[in-house]
């Protein structure tokens, strides 16, 4: 008997041995593909970085071509904001990237107070209801309504804002409008190099 125990000593003192290298080895397989984000107390949301912007990545698809029907052509079309009033002026001019499909509907992006917005922009038609509405709050005493040009609307949203803008083309990738934010900023929108 005394040599029996002697024997499952033996194997119990190897399956300690063996469990305190599994588990440290375990604990790390499974904890390998985490990353640690640090969370804002405040908020609970992730901090952003205070040296990078956000960096938006669109991906264009190709769009097919029918026989005898070119294909839409894509278009990159970079647009600058100006500040209006006070809280615009707090986060100064903004870059924007408008991505043209070529048939009258595109994506929208803007990064505002240190968040990616993310949207779309649409061309319209005079008839378009209440166009001219936010050019007139922000530029005022013109009849945008009247204006000649090709109009559009844009809307970006982040979790914390979002962005309004409407905007004449007077040429293919030229022209300009307004765009109001969420917290009241007001800005004058500039299309074209």
């Amino acid at each position: 008997m005394c040599r029996a125990l002697k024997v499952c000593m033996s194997d119990l003192k190897s399956l300690r041995r063996s469990a305190l290298i599994a588990v440290p080895l375990l604990a790390v397989a499974a904890l390998s593909a985490c990353v640690i984000v640090p969370m804002d107390p405040k908020t609970g949301r992730p901090y952003e970085s205070a040296t990078q912007p956000p960096v938006v990545v669109v991906q264009q698809p190709t769009p097919a071509a029918s026989p005898g029907i070119a294909a839409p052509q894509w278009q990159t079309v970079q647009a600058r904001l100006y500040p209006v009033n006070e809280a615009a002026r707090n986060a100064g001019i903004l870059q924007a990237t408008v991505i043209d499909n070529g048939a009258g509907r595109g994506s929208f992006s803007v990064t505002y107070q240190g968040q990616a917005l993310q949207g779309e922009a649409t061309r319209v038609d005079r008839q378009y209801p209440g166009f001219g509405q936010i050019m007139s709050q922000v530029q005022g005493g013109v009849n945008w309504a009247q204006a000649a040009g090709q109009r559009g609307i844009a809307n970006a949203a982040s979790s914390s804002y979002s962005l309004r803008c409407e905007y004449l083309f007077t040429a293919a990738t030229q022209g300009t409008g307004a765009c109001l934010a969420s917290d009241g900023a007001r800005y004058q929108i500039h299309f074209g190099s």
